[in-house]
């Protein structure tokens, strides 16, 4: 009999070697059987990208987020505070990794996720729209295991990479390329991409040569499961820096 206890989480979607250095790592499917509770992109289902074989935040201290993470300048770096002048080596990355992913990880070695595939994911979420690489970047997972996407136009989705440059090329029909300049997001272009590009706090609109929008959650509230732009296949969207990253960008 299944029981609140004993009752899954979600889905493992992979475990396996990441695409990126062969560190081995696990997609986990969550909010699949429940509401995500996330103000900014509504309730989506979250697929988590982690290290199989270290918490999140022992993977950032020992560098080995870059299984998950590659080439994102936002893993921590030394950066120079525009107001003080200070240079420290800070992560301007938005996700709190002591709490979801952390979660996440502790629960996926308890046993209490399932493996499963992305059909699965849409069938038991009753076809809810899906966020891919709420953390971690969906270029370190095999493109099979997101493909069954493509299959189901009517379910909205949203990802982004910043492998863009040197991953499996058929993600473009599924992520944004994750661009830190126009520069970035001119190279994007040349390759086939749309971009996700983000531009300094309050600076203006870029131009980027050809369409583009404000991202909706920031312009005007509209949660991504409703909004659904950022799925590789529609158009550029731009952003400008918020939260610990806006002082360094």
């Amino acid at each position: 009999m299944t029981t609140k206890a004993n009752k899954p989480l979600g889905f493992i979607l992979y475990e396996g070697p990441s695409l990126i250095d062969g560190s081995p790592i696990v997609a986990i499917a969550t909010a699949v059987f429940s509401k995500a509770n996330n103000r900014k992109t509504g309730d989506m289902v979250q697929v988590l990208i982690l290290r199989a074989d270290m918490t999140p935040t022992d993977a950032i201290a020992t560098g080995s987020d870059a299984s998950i993470c590659g080439a994102c300048p936002h893993r921590g770096a030394l950066r120079t505070n525009r107001r003080n002048g200070k240079a420290k080596k800070v992560r301007t990355c938005y996700v709190n990794v002591g709490q979801g992913p952390q979660s996440v990880y502790a629960a996926y070695k308890r046993g209490r996720y399932v493996h499963g595939t992305m059909c699965d994911v849409v069938r038991e979420s009753d076809r809810k729209a899906v966020r891919l690489g709420t953390y971690g970047d969906p270029a370190a997972v095999p493109f099979y295991v997101w493909k069954y996407l493509l299959q189901c136009p009517d379910i909205k989705r949203t990802g982004y990479t910043h492998q863009w440059r040197t991953c499996n090329q058929d993600m473009r029909s599924l992520c944004q390329a994750s661009c830190d300049s126009v520069l970035d997001a001119a190279d994007a272009a040349q390759m086939g991409w749309h971009a996700f590009l983000v531009i300094p706090h309050n600076a203006p609109a870029p131009v980027t040569g050809r369409r583009s929008i404000q991202c909706l959650a920031d312009r005007n509230g509209l949660d991504c499961a409703t909004c659904g732009a950022c799925n590789g296949s529609k158009i550029d969207v731009w952003i400008n820096a918020h939260g610990t990253a806006k002082a360094f960008v």
